[in-house]
């Protein structure tokens, strides 16, 4: 197992024939796996690489790594957008139903 890196998550999904936790969503598959047409999804977010599942209910898993820096450039550049007040959207929102009225 490797060293934890704050720079990086771990986001793993696994199907499984059981529910691994209370987060465990079922849901049918596109195509059988192991003759199984219905399975358990389950999502968790980690802070190192995730060791080798040795459950015998899993049926696949996937590894994503995700870059934290990416997601806080992703952040900043959002909240750089002009945002609208509630009167100038009211005011929008007015004029896209009168027009549809007269449509």
């Amino acid at each position: 197992m490797m060293l934890s890196n704050s720079k990086f998550k771990y986001e793993i999904t696994y199907i499984s024939t059981e529910p691994l936790d209370e987060t465990s969503t079922k849901r049918r598959l596109a195509y059988p796996i192991k003759h199984q047409t219905e399975a358990y999804y389950t999502t968790k977010i980690l802070d190192s690489v995730p060791e080798k599942a040795n459950n015998p209910n899993i049926l696949r898993y996937l590894v994503i790594k995700i870059d934290m820096a990416d997601k806080t450039v992703e952040k900043t550049e959002e909240s750089k957008k002009p945002k609208l007040k509630i009167e100038e959207l009211d005011k929008k929102l007015e004029e896209i139903l009168k027009e549809e009225v007269i449509k």
